[in-house]
């Protein structure tokens, strides 16, 4: 049986707890802890998934919109 899983931008609210702890409650690009953001890696406009941590980090608002959809 193959299971198939819906390419969804929503982020699980499992998924957020986890990256909420490995990074701190802060912005993994310059520490601050003010207007957060759940961000995909690599966005979610170019494939990214929701479904993990691991393609979800915590963007300050600052960080998250010069960053826009460009892969770092």
């Amino acid at each position: 049986n193959k299971v198939e899983i819906k390419h969804n931008r929503l982020i699980p609210s499992e998924v957020k707890k986890d990256v909420w702890i490995r990074d701190g409650g802060k912005c993994v690009l310059c520490g601050s802890n003010i207007n957060l953001h759940f961000d995909h890696d690599l966005p979610y406009s170019k494939g990214g998934t929701s479904l993990t941590a691991k393609n979800v980090r915590l963007l300050c608002m600052k960080c998250n919109l010069s960053k826009s959809d460009k892969i770092e």
